[in-house]
């Protein structure tokens, strides 16, 4: 709609549609079920809101139990200015104890500009009509709803689910919902029945102009960051560093393009309510012209939750250009994702690095070409990860483990662990060990796909993930020790040297051991290291000392990180008796 505000819109559409009067003995008010009366939606936003009704009894005294409702007919319109949002409001339900009547129909909010919810037939026994009655007289001043004021009790009758299935690119426009009389012309047609000073009153056809008008909106939203005056600012929290001086709330895209000079923005948690901040994604435009880092200004450790926009809560669109939320401003920052995730970056030379702590229990995907970066260590994401496409990559830490409920990497896709240790609670050990062979690589190698290791590549290829299935180990926990509880089927792999068959970092004549104990047997490759098996044949043979001739010595003296098995062994060699016995060991060249 322009320039229009929404106060004037608001204020047009409800003369149109016919405002409550007030002094009126029965009233209606819908409002959204967390009571706020209007909505912003961003471009892109799929989901829901729940609206309430309230039919409102105001008698000339104080005394409640004068005041009730008993019966009410129900339609709701919905008029817009431009074409914000496809959806349906969806078949309504009536409230116990206004529930002996009927629910009504579901209409369909589309573009058309104007649609009823319930119907519009010229019949008020229409079965799409919704009839919220109660099987009595319900008086006020109970547990059947609750005072507004001195004189005035409200009933909640009636909630309605409002899905929105697209919201369009268009400015500003709106839609507003108003409760409205239904259709039937006849002038004393009965549409609501209430008792007020203990006198039962009705509302008829002629009589709704004094009824009905109670509005919510939906506005379209969209947050676009232009530095202020001069485009110099950097701070999230101002409203004047916005397009429009609003700042981004929980149903808005936050976008930065080529508006400001700002490399790094800074969100005040300190000043924010909970020490936190809501907004729905956060979009580094096609005409990003800079590197952009988000970050906490405050000394106040703080929190950011992206609640997504069709699950899209992070989306790079620019051409090489990098989106940055840091953990490591001037208070800590982490980042929460209340429900499925998706990360999207576009172009293959574009990145979105995640160093804040991420706090989610359900799946992240990646989307897009490009490169995503995330801490190893989260303590707080108890979720899957999906690689639809790109990279993701997890930076060296010398003693990081990544723990996921589930892993899925499509072809083409990869994981680069570097030297981080990896466990998937949920996960099938064939599957996870081809994709860390697919990655491996004696040399530097970008395109590799599947579970990768650049800090492996740069050192010959000398290190690989050495997998092993927890549902054949038995272990409860890992790194073995730690008391960080693992699943029973969970799938581990450790960072380590091809050889060091005991986890120790190192390879060193004790690796040996494994393969004197168990020469000649074959073992399940879910955990044959454990018992020799560097070749990963599931066989232990002769051929398997090769791999500990080639890296002796490889960690002596500055172990990897220290995972070593616990002692005595949690696996029993399958023949003990060949580590009393065998002494002879293949020579080493």
């Amino acid at each position: 709609m322009g320039q229009t505000s929404t106060a004037c819109a608001i204020a047009s559409l409800s003369a149109i549609l016919g405002a409550g009067q007030a002094g009126a003995g029965l009233t209606y008010d819908l409002r959204f079920s967390d009571n706020t009366k209007q909505k912003n939606v961003a471009t892109g936003f799929v989901g829901s809101f729940n609206l309430d009704l309230w039919a409102r009894v105001s008698g000339t005294d104080s005394d409640h139990l004068n005041d009730g409702l008993i019966d009410s007919y129900i339609v709701l319109q919905s008029t817009e200015t431009g074409d914000l949002f496809d959806g349906l409001l969806a078949a309504g339900t009536a409230l116990s104890p206004f529930n002996v009547g009927r629910n009504g129909a579901a209409g369909n909010l589309s573009n058309d500009g104007v649609g009823d919810w319930g119907s519009t037939a010229a019949l008020i026994e229409d079965s799409r009509y919704m009839y919220a009655k109660s099987a009595s007289q319900i008086r006020g001043g109970g547990v059947n709803g609750q005072s507004v004021d001195g004189t005035t009790w409200e009933f909640r009758i009636a909630s309605f689910a409002l899905n929105l299935s697209a919201v369009h690119p268009i400015g500003n426009d709106e839609t507003v919902i108003t409760v409205t009389r239904p259709v039937p012309t006849f002038p004393l047609i009965t549409l609501a029945r209430y008792v007020q000073d203990d006198v039962m009153m009705t509302v008829t056809n002629q009589q709704y102009a004094g009824v009905y008008g109670s509005h919510v909106s939906l506005v379209g939203s969209s947050s676009a960051w232009d530095g202020g005056p001069g485009g110099s600012g950097n701070e999230w929290t101002t409203p004047a560093n916005w397009a429009g001086d609003s700042t981004p709330n929980a149903t808005s895209i936050a976008t930065f393009g080529a508006g400001g000079t700002a490399t790094v923005v800074g969100i005040n948690m300190g000043a924010q309510p909970g020490n936190s901040t809501t907004v729905a994604m956060i979009r580094l435009d096609t005409d990003a012209n800079r590197d952009l880092t988000i970050q906490n200004s405050s000394a106040v450790s703080g929190t950011l939750s992206l609640t997504g926009v069709g699950g899209l809560v992070l989306d790079n669109q620019s051409s090489g250009r990098t989106l940055s939320l840091s953990g490591s401003g001037a208070g800590a920052l982490s980042v929460i994702f209340p429900s499925a995730a998706s990360i999207n970056v576009s172009n293959a030379a574009s990145m979105i690095d995640l160093s804040a702590p991420i706090t989610s229990n359900s799946l992240v995907t990646k989307t897009g070409a490009g490169t995503l970066i995330i801490r190893g260590d989260q303590q707080n994401w108890t979720g899957g990860l999906s690689v639809a496409g790109g990279k993701v990559v997890i930076p060296p830490s010398s003693s990081g483990v990544s723990y996921l409920a589930t892993l899925n990497i499509a072809p083409g896709a990869s994981l680069d662990l570097n030297d981080n240790d990896l466990v998937v609670n949920v996960g099938d050990f064939a599957t996870l060990q081809s994709l860390a062979f697919e990655g491996y690589s004696t040399s530097l190698d970008s395109t590799k796909t599947g579970i990768t290791s650049t800090t492996s590549q740069g050192q010959g290829g000398t290190t690989i993930l050495a997998l092993f299935d927890n549902a054949l180990a038995g272990f409860s926990d890992y790194p073995f020790g730690s008391g960080n509880s693992i699943a029973t089927g969970a799938i581990v792999g450790k960072y380590t040297y091809i050889g060091d068959t005991n986890f120790d970092g190192q390879v060193t004549a004790q690796d040996y051991t494994a393969i004197d104990a168990n020469i000649g047997t074959s073992v399940s490759v879910g955990i044959s290291w454990f018992y020799g098996d560097t070749n990963f044949d599931g066989n232990i043979d002769a051929t398997d000392y090769t791999g500990i001739d080639a890296a002796l010595g490889l960690g002596q003296g500055n172990p990897l990180a220290v995972h070593a098995l616990p002692e005595p062994a949690a696996l029993v060699p399958l023949a003990l008796g060949f580590s009393l016995r065998r002494n002879r060991r293949r020579p080493i060249k």
